[in-house]
């Protein structure tokens, strides 16, 4: 039986090595180095390069072309939570229990770390993957799920919705708070845990068939992974959590457990999570899948 909090962090810590190596302590600028090496390798769950790996790897792909992508994602990922703690933005001094990027380097420095880490995912792709074929699949699916047709646009939705924009007015005439929510959450979190599924799957050459399957588990659990993230900003302790909690209910922001209550939030989680596990259950990684679900959904920090 797979033991998945030790195959967790042996993988969070092949990542985190292969990552590091893009940012040596004499990089200049220094500060510049300094913050980005801060911003992305200060702790984190590294759900979304072990997703990648965890694919490429059970579909026989090669390192080669996996740690690219899946480094390229944690780069990302990184980027978009320096910006998130900007005072313009979320305005917190607290992530993963140590000082924010900004709040350690500067607001000028929070942008341009976030702005470099950004740049710097692409340059990763198409320099370092082995394979060149499938280099631009790699850069459209990761381009457009993290830009405009999802997490930037689910940030953007989500901004305008804290403040007091209407459903109406953010989507389309005679949208609902439900459909506003779903669609946040669809495109603020769940599109980069899609890219990380799909871009894992392009890694090792698979099947249109077998990306489709594996796209949708990504779906489901994006969903789920967000959900939980909701029900902990009502249940979680900030210890545990590693930042501030009780924030969204604060702020007026919309989540599913003040949309649908905790029970029913925590349901549809755990439907999504048996839904992803079936999806995949013919794929000869799936019991590493569905292990990894299973912690999506159960996590309590």
């Amino acid at each position: 039986m797979l033991d998945i909090e030790k195959y967790l962090k042996e993988t969070k810590k092949e990542i985190e090595e292969y990552m590091s190596s893009f940012f040596p302590p004499d990089m200049v600028p220094h500060p510049l180095g300094e913050a980005m090496r801060y911003a992305l390798l200060n702790g984190g769950k590294r759900v979304r390069a072990i997703l990648a790996i965890t694919i490429g790897r059970g579909l026989q792909g090669q390192d080669s072309n996996i740690l690219p992508f899946a480094a390229a994602l944690e780069m990302i990922h990184a980027y978009s939570l320096v910006h998130d703690d900007l005072p313009a933005m979320d305005n917190d001094d607290y992530r993963r229990g140590q000082l924010t990027t900004h709040k350690k380097f500067g607001e000028a420095m929070g942008i341009l770390t976030g702005d470099a880490l950004l740049t710097h995912a692409f340059w990763v792709i198409a320099g370092r993957t082995q394979e060149p074929t499938i280099i631009p699949d790699l850069v459209r699916i990761l381009a457009l799920d993290a830009g405009i047709e999802g997490m930037v646009a689910g940030q953007v939705a989500d901004v305008l919705a804290e403040r007091q924009k209407k459903a109406n007015e953010i989507l389309k005439p005679q949208s609902t708070d439900a459909e506003l929510l779903e669609y946040i959450h669809r495109n603020k979190t769940m599109a980069l845990i899609l890219a990380a599924c799909e871009g894992g799957a392009v890694t090792a050459l698979a099947t249109k068939e077998v990306r489709e399957q594996i796209a949708e588990y990504g779906r489901k659990i994006g969903l789920a992974f967000q959900i939980v993230d909701d029900v902990l900003d009502v249940e979680g302790t900030e210890q545990a959590m590693g930042k501030k909690v009780h924030k969204d209910s604060a702020l007026g922001k919309l989540t599913y457990p003040g949309l649908w209550g905790l029970e029913k939030s925590k349901a549809i989680a755990a439907q999504l999570l048996a839904e992803a596990c079936q999806i995949v259950a013919h794929l000869p990684c799936a019991e590493h899948l569905a292990a990894l679900a299973r912690f999506i959904v159960a996590r309590t920090y």
